[in-house]
């Protein structure tokens, strides 16, 4: 993926620390690939040479800039990732080999997860900000107020008159799992184990 130009920057040097290179897929999952010298190798597929380059996780073409809210990112897909992480790690070590329910929903919650964020990214591929909302009048903030409310959880109409992308994705992104989850229940079925 092509670095994102269009998405809303943060104040020089980033003060609240709202995560800006926010991982399509996890951080901790790319790294179970890498090899010794802590690298991932990557091969163009559709180069006629089959070019490999060797990276890391924090390469742009893993990342995704700051296409969801600070609290999107901190709870539900934090949440996600963990408990995936964990039934990796179990399955690794080989204490795990046999899923069950629960097993099954987590890595069907990290799948939805997975396929939300690549849903979105395609979606608002090159505006990440909604147009001006001209009928509502923001209050007047700054932008350190606006990235304080952004860390605390909160939405927010810029000064610019805009209500950003991220702040919509954040009640998607609860909306997309809990439809999935629903789907796999009443269509496909959970086999109890």
């Amino acid at each position: 993926m092509k670095e994102n130009k269009y998405f809303e920057k943060t104040q020089t040097s980033n003060p609240h620390n709202l995560a800006i290179n926010q991982h399509i897929i996890p951080r901790a999952s790319i790294k179970r690939f890498y090899s010794h010298n802590n690298k991932i190798e990557l091969k163009n597929l559709y180069s006629r040479k089959k070019v490999k380059s060797f990276t890391n996780a924090n390469d742009e073409i893993f990342i995704v800039k700051r296409l969801w809210s600070q609290k999107t990112e901190d709870t539900i897909m934090k949440s996600i990732e963990d408990k995936f992480q964990e039934l990796v790690d179990k399955m690794i070590r080989g204490n795990l080999l046999i899923f069950s329910k629960k097993e099954h929903e987590i890595i069907c919650d990290m799948y939805s997860l997975w396929e939300f964020r690549t849903h979105y990214i395609e979606e608002f591929g090159k505006s990440f900000i909604n147009p001006p909302l001209y009928e509502i009048t923001p209050p007047c903030i700054t932008k350190d107020e606006e990235e304080i409310l952004e860390r605390k959880g909160a939405c927010y109409i810029s000064q610019d008159n805009t209500y950003s992308t991220r702040f919509i994705l954040e009640f998607e992104v609860n909306y997309f799992i809990d439809m999935k989850y629903s789907y796999r229940k009443n269509i496909m079925g959970f086999v109890e184990i």
